[in-house]
């Protein structure tokens, strides 16, 4: 019986907590400076990306994140080009919370 309301304990906060990817700060993503934030300056706030590509031959990255809050979700992408020197070249950044 203690086992049963162990279980339903545990689906129940898993319920509330459905996510994917890795949260981003708004305050580190409003630090980034095209020419002047670096590769390694964003990997050190934002760890790897979930995604690494190309776009017209600059290396692009991808930060993504999901989070199930009540009975809606919170979206967070975070889609850096970066310069060949390494630097940001352009960053874009939308979320649908306010």
């Amino acid at each position: 019986m203690k086992r049963w309301f162990f279980l339903l304990g545990i689906m129940v906060l898993l319920a509330g907590c459905a996510f994917s990817g890795k949260q981003l700060s708004e305050a580190k993503v409003k630090e980034i400076q095209p020419n002047v934030t670096t590769k390694e300056q964003v990997l050190s706030a934002f760890g790897e990306p979930g995604w690494k590509g190309s776009d017209s031959g600059f290396e692009t990255w991808r930060y993504s994140y999901r989070n199930l809050v009540g009975e809606g979700w919170v979206n967070r992408d975070l889609y850096l080009i970066f310069n060949p020197n390494g630097t940001v070249q352009k960053y874009s950044y939308t979320t649908n919370q306010n």
